[in-house]
């Protein structure tokens, strides 16, 4: 239904001239299957291919900025701010209202077994997608959970093995934040797994404050806290910063993320420190292991593995309004236009406006020769003050410096590599920034030094509008192709390669590429044939974040166990295990049991032959495709 709607609707709206995603300013986006669903300023929908990004069709009928959209069975439904008026189409694209008849508005929607779930400020009801028919959730959900659910906000999420149900209800109040200028307001989070309408598990429940509770018109909330009965008033909440997925639940507080896996029956609770702090965003998103959120005007990626962040910030203002999280980066719609974050892709950077760097310790050490090179120097405030105040501007501080660190050869200067460096979207050590008069040099973990007036300072790192970013600095692949480094340097510098074609942006011309059916493509040692018996064993493992378990494991708590039970130690998080100083590097062709790590989104695999890889995603450890994936860092740790 979702492709037919797709392929239909243009043809039968000849009126409606295709719109370029880069120019629709969205209110909110949702990923559904296939399609990207953007609601518009004036009530519309609009849907675009979800890899390619090209336009699908124009849904009218609402009125005023929508607010939430979703798809049951291929039928979008919407509904706009402020209304407790749902939309849809029917079968001849006609527009179609079905209205609640409820006090407020309706906050979210969510597809339900067939019906949609309309999630008002005082009560959440059912719509059935086929005859519109709206129910309350007693009809839908067993009466006990219903029950509960119907005391405060809730989030829901379908898939085919069935529905997972969450109430959110006010407890009470505390005295003092429990993080430093957090909220006050205290929240009891119950899960259920629903299957059909009469049978429910309990996962279990948390107490945790999410934010500010408001006053509405609901039935009294009841609850347990401990030994104690409590009753409070009937309050509700945006719950944006709550995202639900098949592998649990996400909530960003005051300063840290909230992880809520589900191991099989259950639930465990974890918390991730994050070097951005989210302050309660009403824009999360995640997919697998990467959480997405705005934070003032940037775009924030966390890593739910590590902890780490990737901020994306705009070199010209726009306001990021909403996010969906995807498989390789996210969609995102701004103030300014709509745009597919690739994060693996400095063109869709590019496209987007935006330049990304990392917070992260790790991005503050030299990756590449030269990039040790100019550490040296990097490293010595003093030395960079004394460069600074002989040098007559930024530019030549610049030159000086790279100079210093013997970057020019008798064939070519700094300034000629400088004048010819290639412009980049995404920051790396030694990077170079240009804004105005004002030079400096990227020094990793959100910091440069900055050249101007004859000093030097290191502050964070400032992008803007007028501000540009080039690589004069050579990676370890660009050298190796000139073959100027050999062999052992290169495991201390690690570098990534495309994927069975070159990739642009990397400035280099290596790849790897797989052979199906050839000898090395299938196992034939000793080790190959117990890493393939080490990874039948894990095949069906839930995906749970920060797991090492076969009661649920993450990407990289799979990749070191499956290792582990071969005799193979390597470390606990993806990007650690491609950096890792044992094995070898891969530039070549793929062998059965290689290692595929993946800088962004952070996520790790193993090479099992005929184009394939073992890895542990969203639906738990199992087989995928390596031809969608574009470049990684791959090791070989097998003899």
């Amino acid at each position: 239904m979702a492709t037919l709607l797709a392929l239909i609707v243009p043809l039968l709206n000849p009126g409606v001239p295709p719109v370029k995603a880069a120019s629709l300013a969205g209110s909110v986006i949702r990923v559904v299957g296939n399609d990207v669903l953007v609601g518009t300023q004036d009530g519309q929908v609009v849907g675009f291919d979800s890899a390619s990004g090209a336009y699908r069709f124009t849904l009218a009928g609402g009125e005023g900025p929508v607010r939430d959209v979703t798809a049951v069975d291929g039928q979008v439904w919407w509904v706009c701010e402020g209304s407790h008026v749902l939309r849809t189409v029917d079968s001849t694209w006609q527009p179609v209202a079905v209205d609640l008849k409820i006090d407020g508005a309706v906050m979210r929607l969510s597809p339900w077994s067939g019906s949609v779930l309309a999630h008002g400020e005082t009560k959440t009801l059912a719509v059935d997608a086929r005859s519109r028919a709206v129910a309350s959730l007693d009809r839908v959900l067993p009466s006990e959970v219903a029950k509960v659910c119907s005391q405060g906000p809730v989030l829901a999420q379908w898939n085919e093995e069935g529905g997972l149900i969450f109430s959110v209800r006010r407890l009470g109040r505390h005295t003092k934040p429990t993080e430093p200028g957090g909220v006050l307001d205290l929240a009891t989070v119950k899960a259920w797994r629903v299957q059909g309408h009469s049978r429910a598990t309990e996962l279990g429940g948390y107490t945790v404050t999410l934010g500010d509770f408001h006053d509405a018109n609901g039935p009294e909330v009841v609850a347990q806290n401990g030994t104690q009965t409590v009753r409070q008033k009937f309050g509700t909440m945006d719950l944006g910063n709550v995202s639900v997925g098949p592998e649990g639940l996400v909530a960003l507080t005051k300063t840290q993320a909230l992880l809520v896996p589900f191991v099989r029956s259950n639930w465990q609770t974890q918390w991730q420190s994050l070097p951005v702090a989210p302050d309660y965003a009403q824009n999360l998103s995640f997919n697998g292991s990467a959480a997405w959120w705005s934070n003032g005007d940037r775009l924030v990626q966390g890593s739910l593995e590590d902890g780490t962040c990737d901020v994306y910030v705009p070199q010209k203002a726009a306001k990021i309004v909403d996010i969906a999280a995807v498989t390789d980066g996210a969609w995102v719609t701004t103030s300014s236009g709509t745009f597919h974050v690739r994060a693996d892709e400095s063109s869709s950077l590019a496209s987007a406006g935006l330049v990304r760097y990392e917070l992260s310790e790790a991005s503050a050490k030299p990756d590449s020769v030269e990039e040790s090179l100019l550490a040296r120097y990097l490293g010595d405030v003093a030395a960079l003050g004394r460069v600074a105040a002989r040098s007559k501007d930024g530019k030549t501080a610049v030159v000086n410096l790279l100079s210093a660190a013997h970057l020019g050869t008798k064939k070519v200067s700094v300034s000629a590599r400088l004048a010819k460096a290639r412009r980049v979207y995404d920051l790396q050590y030694g990077d170079v920034l240009k804004s105005g008069l004002a030079w400096g040099l990227y020094l990793g973990n959100g910091r440069q030094v900055r050249f101007a007036n004859r000093k030097a300072e290191v502050v964070p790192v400032q992008i803007g509008e007028g501000c540009s970013v080039v690589r004069a600095l050579k990676s370890n692949g660009e050298l190796l192709s000139a073959r100027a480094i050999r062999g052992n340097r290169l495991l201390e510098n690690v570098f990534p390669v495309g994927i069975n074609r070159p990739v642009p942006s990397l400035g280099h011309g290596i790849f790897v590429v797989d052979h199906p059916g050839t000898a090395f493509d299938q196992p034939q040692t000793d080790q190959q044939l117990q890493l393939q018996a080490a990874i039948e064993g894990w095949i069906g493992t839930p995906y749970v974040w920060g797991g090492t378990t076969k009661d649920g494991c993450d990407c990289s708590g799979f990749v070191m166990q499956a290792f582990r039970e071969i005799g193979i130690s390597l470390p606990r998080h993806s990007q650690d295990i491609g950096r890792a100083p044992i094995g070898t590097i891969v530039t070549d062709e793929l062998r059965y049991g290689d290692v595929l790590v993946f800088p962004n989104p952070k996520h790790v695999a193993i090479y099992v032959g005929n184009g394939r890889t073992a890895e542990a995603v969203s639906g738990g450890v199992g087989y995928s495709s390596i031809s969608r994936r574009r470049l990684a860092v791959v090791r070989r740790f097998l003899d």
